[in-house]
């Protein structure tokens, strides 16, 4: 699912997205703010970074961009032509870990940095002033979006050398945990089991876990195990009952509750839908 608005300056595109992707522009650099969900992205190196709620990236023109286990990750896409834009780098002040992503395409390379939710917050708000301003075009349309572009960088720039910046310093734990959850979904996996896992308190994990992916650990791992019960029930083979404790219900009747809330339709409506769309 996507939307995209235009102008001179850049394209502002929204999507939500699950599976694996990959982006790429060839003359343009490229801005991503992710708002809620979860993907893994592949760096030039070929280490896996886990990106949730406040991860932006920036890449130059030329670089591919490649996320991999995407899962309902909903984020926003700023392509702009940064030498139209910007100054010439010798002629500019320093933008932290983006001097490296806007410098020209033979040298420029990837920036990745987190926002806290603070920060996301003010993020946000001024994207969605770019929004509206695309919107509805008034006098003055073209140098206001520019300079909202460019407050918008420097917003982000900024936010990287603030007091409260460190956003990353859990993921590692929580890297470990998601692992642990599509590993072990099958098995009773309470709020402190998880916690005692990321090596935090319950009330720490809670709010980290919320601030990094936007939803809450029981809350992913309900999802997990639905997505799970999806693919088994349509393959055959397992009956129902068998799907259910499979994925961790120890009652079928609850299983099937809980998956039509979920759904919309039974397990055994689920199947006989997937077994007649072949």
């Amino acid at each position: 699912m996507s939307t995209a608005l235009a102008f001179t300056t850049a394209t502002l595109i929204h999507e939500t997205l699950s599976g694996d992707f990959g982006f790429a522009d060839p003359d343009l650099t490229l801005l991503v703010i992710v708002w809620s969900g979860r993907a893994r992205l592949r760096q030039a190196d070929g280490d896996e970074r886990l990106l949730g709620a406040g991860s932006v990236l920036m890449l130059p023109p030329g670089h591919d961009l490649t996320l991999r286990s995407v899962e309902q990750l909903k984020l926003s896409r700023l392509c702009f032509d940064a030498a139209r834009l910007l100054p010439e780098s010798s002629g500019r002040e320093t933008l932290g870990s983006f001097d490296a992503a806007l410098a020209d395409r033979e040298s420029g390379q990837q920036a990745v940095l987190g926002l806290s939710p603070r920060h996301a917050g003010a993020v946000s708000d001024a994207v969605g002033r770019i929004e509206a301003e695309l919107q509805k075009p008034r006098l003055g349309h073209e140098l206001l979006l520019r300079a909202q572009l460019l407050e918008l960088i420097v917003m982000i720039a900024r936010a990287e050398h603030s007091a409260d910046h460190d956003p990353d310093r859990y993921r590692p734990r929580l890297e470990r945990t998601l692992d642990m959850i599509h590993e072990r979904y099958g098995e009773a996996l309470s709020l402190a089991v998880l916690a005692k896992h990321a090596g935090m308190s319950i009330s720490r994990f809670s709010c980290v876990f919320r601030e990094t992916l936007g939803t809450s650990p029981l809350d992913y791992v309900a999802a997990t195990r639905m997505r799970e019960a999806r693919r088994r029930l349509r393959a055959p083979g397992q009956s129902i009952s068998e799907v259910a404790y499979s994925v961790g219900f120890q009652d079928s009747n609850y299983f099937s509750r809980a998956f039509r809330q979920h759904h919309g339709m039974s397990p055994r409506e689920f199947r006989d839908v997937a077994r007649l769309s072949g």
